[in-house]
């Protein structure tokens, strides 16, 4: 099944922990009769994608939805469900989704799993309330943000399983392009501001990898004793299984 890789649009001006390594796709709003054209066509053209290859478009904001359009195949359904993503840490993103016919619910579930294949028994277990992932490395004299030394590990939250795509320069640069990336909030009780960011899919995976070798997931496990994004080597096809 096909997955578009796109970036997502956002203009961060909430607390992210600094992690502003993204190259955003950023397309003005017009309301010119002859881009509008272009959009109503380009919107013809990600429905005959998604019927024909399954290509998941960027969620729409819930403003411009008809509330029984599907925002994937275009056809009328007065019982369209309506799914919220968090996909950044801004106002504009919170009000970002999708309304879903009867028809495509399943080819959807499917695809919103498959770009979160590697982590997703951590996401859609109930019973699992966070999990690791690094912080942001500052230099402890300046805070400006460096990229080698050892990591800070904390516990966080997924804020929804939706996985935006784009480039990474986390690690330095040149960044890694169509990197899946996940919203998450901090859950840190002695944290004064509500920390949240977006954080590549691989960095959650290489966290938690350890904590969930044996099909259970390890509550003693504690990344910062063995940095495991600096020092565990996994195989292509890893990915977090656990034993519900």
């Amino acid at each position: 099944m096909l997955v578009r890789t796109r970036s997502n649009s956002i203009f961060s001006n909430h607390t992210n922990d600094g992690d502003d390594d993204y190259e955003y796709d950023i397309t003005p709003v017009s309301t010119n009769s002859h881009l509008m054209q272009y959009l109503n066509r380009y919107e013809t053209y990600e429905y005959s994608e998604w019927v024909e290859y399954g290509i998941l478009p960027s969620p729409k904001n819930f403003d411009n939805l008809s509330e029984s359009i599907c925002s994937l195949c275009g056809k009328e359904d007065q019982n369209a469900m309506h799914y919220k993503y968090f996909s950044g840490c801004t106002p504009e993103s919170e009000r970002l989704g999708y309304n879903i016919c009867c028809l495509c619910k399943i080819k959807f579930e499917l695809v919103i799993k498959s770009r979160a294949e590697v982590i997703w028994d951590l996401l859609n277990n109930k019973n699992i309330k966070y999990f690791w992932a690094p912080r942001t490395r500052r230099d402890p004299v300046t805070s400006q943000r460096i990229y080698h030394g050892p990591y800070t590990y904390d516990k966080w939250r997924p804020i929804s399983n939706y996985v935006s795509y784009m480039t990474d320069s986390t690690k330095g640069y040149p960044g890694v392009e169509n990197t899946p990336f996940i919203f998450c909030s901090m859950e840190n009780q002695y944290e004064q501001q509500n920390i949240s960011k977006l954080i590549p899919i691989v960095d959650i995976l290489k966290s938690n990898y350890n904590a969930c070798i044996n099909g259970k997931y390890d509550t003693t496990y504690d990344p910062n004793i063995d940095d495991p994004i600096n020092t565990l080597k996994l195989p292509p096809d890893a990915k977090i299984i656990l034993n519900y």
